[in-house]
């Protein structure tokens, strides 16, 4: 009936368009964030599952305000880390603009505040270019393969500025000027115009940069090796906001005054139930008959057949009795708890990009019409309150929250900032190296990986920024006008036949740096602003 599916636990079927001997190849090189600035032989080091070293950019002054960032690969379950990071900033740009003028270069040389001189108002818009400035950040958590998270830190952003620059007018319009009562700005007839809020145009604008995104990987996977999907979060700071762009399990947590206030929502089978379930029964023929929408309270064999069990149903929130039937014995739509939870016996996370020709075992079942792109998006008033140097966002991949609840990650980072002076340069990455050290763990004979409190560690690749909120926004007390490192790439295109983009320049081994199996709790020397130390497990 099944097809042995239950006795092959989240089996995948093998991808069927993209085979890795057919001479396709990705259409970026794998490496490591740009901004960590790691050479090929300190990329083949941190592939390290054995010693799992800790890996952090040399270079703070790369990070827009300073802000720090750490990874560390999985125990073993992948040869590379399928996580990547963004790091970016860029400036919204004219439609008749040449799109290179938004920015240069590709993030790699060192920034100094006295180096960006904000030239005089565009006489168009009469306004500051600060204004049009957009600083990002993003986790980008890669599942089976890590060409789709590639593919994603190298392009989103780009996706994002497009389609904020083409909401400019109103975005502007509406802060500056009241558009007439029957018109646009530039006289266009729209009768029954209702006043759309900034919050909202930037909503959609990354609304719909995240479903451009999975549409191009979509198109691009019969042309590059682009297996696998990945979850993706993106914190984006504009017009004196922050928003924070969620599709997946990973998380963003704002540590304010040592106590955490989540901006995201955990995308997994369990929390996205009901959008899950109306779907299959909406649309019955996409779980076939192997599958059940309804959710039961146990598993149910072909013993309960006549038997009263509780079950729930498309939009029920409460449980009710329902006879079981043959048709009740199938394989649940979602099974398991927690983190072992599984949509379709197939994949742990309902929201990302990629999984294009992800079918369950055994059967010409597609598991992406389930998956969604479209991101969950909250904006956080940076200038309603006052934020001072320890207060943080972090940002962070599934890896670190599967053992780190919100409050202990702003526990430990409270903890790490209190140790550095406010302007120490190296604090927030010394508190995001604490975040990952904890998380990773000490590698204990017999035992394994294990938290400092002797609990199991995570056993999955992590990433983590800690981002100050002091330096951004018309209240900032330390500000700082990160420089712009974006521009459109010469191969940008929307369609299918784009070409490869070119791979910027090796970087210098020189700008990387790392922590090899260092014992949790250590961090780098608060004197040696930016220095680590290598240490031998």
């Amino acid at each position: 009936m099944f097809s042995g599916l239950s006795r092959l636990w989240g089996g995948r079927q093998p991808d069927m368009t993209a085979d890795p001997d057919d001479g396709t190849l990705p259409k970026f090189e794998y490496g490591r964030p740009d901004f960590v600035g790691l050479s090929e032989d300190e990329v083949q080091v941190s592939a390290d599952a054995q010693v799992r070293p800790i890996m952090i950019p040399r270079d703070t002054c790369r990070l827009p305000w300073n802000a720090g960032y750490a990874e560390v690969i999985n125990s073993g379950k992948s040869l590379r880390n399928e996580d990547q990071a963004i790091c970016e900033v860029f400036s919204l740009v004219d439609p008749e603009d040449d799109p290179l003028v938004a920015g240069h270069g590709n993030g790699t040389e060192p920034y100094h505040p006295h180096d960006d001189v904000v030239p005089a108002k565009s006489p168009k818009t009469a306004l500051d270019p600060e204004c049009k400035k957009v600083v990002i950040f993003g986790i980008v958590d890669g599942h089976a393969g890590s060409e789709a998270a590639v593919f994603t830190s190298k392009l989103l952003h780009y996706h994002i500025q497009e389609k904020l620059s083409t909401m400019q007018e109103l975005l502007f319009t509406n802060k500056k000027d009241k558009v007439a009562e029957n018109g646009w700005p530039d006289g266009q007839v729209t009768a029954d115009w209702k006043d759309v809020l900034p919050d909202q145009l930037v909503t959609g604008a990354l609304e719909a940069a995240f479903h451009t995104m999975d549409a191009q990987i979509g198109r691009e996977r019969h042309m590059y090796q682009l297996t696998g999907g990945c979850a993706v979060i993106v914190a984006l700071f504009f017009l004196d906001r922050l928003y924070v762009a969620n599709a997946g399990d990973c998380r963003a947590v704002v540590c304010r005054r040592a106590r955490p206030m989540q901006l995201s929502t955990d995308f997994t089978p369990i929390t996205e139930r009901q959008r899950l379930q109306h779907l299959a029964w909406l649309r019955p023929h996409l779980i076939g008959d192997e599958f059940t929408h309804l959710e039961f309270q146990q598993r149910l064999t072909s013993l309960d057949v006549g038997r009263r069990v509780l079950y729930r149903d498309v939009g029920m929130k409460g449980w009710a009795y329902k006879t079981v039937t043959l048709e009740d014995i199938k394989f649940p739509l979602i099974h398991g708890d927690g983190k072992r939870a599984k949509l379709m016996a197939t994949i742990g996370v309902t929201r990302g990009f990629g999984d294009h020709d992800l079918r369950v075992y055994n059967t010409e079942l597609y598991v992406k019409p389930f998956l969604s792109p479209n991101p969950e998006v909250r904006a956080y008033d940076l200038a309603s309150q006052m934020h001072d140097a320890d207060d943080v966002l972090i940002l962070a991949s599934d890896g670190l929250w599967d053992v780190i609840s919100n409050e202990k990650a702003c526990e430990l980072v409270s903890s790490s900032l209190s140790q550095f002076a406010p302007d120490d340069m190296a604090r927030y990455t010394s508190a995001a190296q604490e975040l990952v050290m904890y998380a990773r763990g000490i590698l204990e004979p017999k035992v394994g990986w294990r938290t400092v409190d002797e609990t199991p560690s995570s056993s999955d690749d992590i990433s983590a920024f800690v981002i100050p909120l002091c330096c951004y926004g018309s209240n900032a007390q330390m500000p700082m006008s990160p420089k712009l490192t974006v521009g459109r790439p010469a191969d940008w295109s929307d369609d299918a036949n784009s070409a490869p983009a070119e791979q910027p320049d090796d970087v210098d081994s020189d700008s990387a740096k790392q922590e090899v199996g260092g014992q949790a709790g250590d961090r780098p020397d608060g004197e040696a602003s930016g220095q680590q130390q290598q240490q031998q497990q």
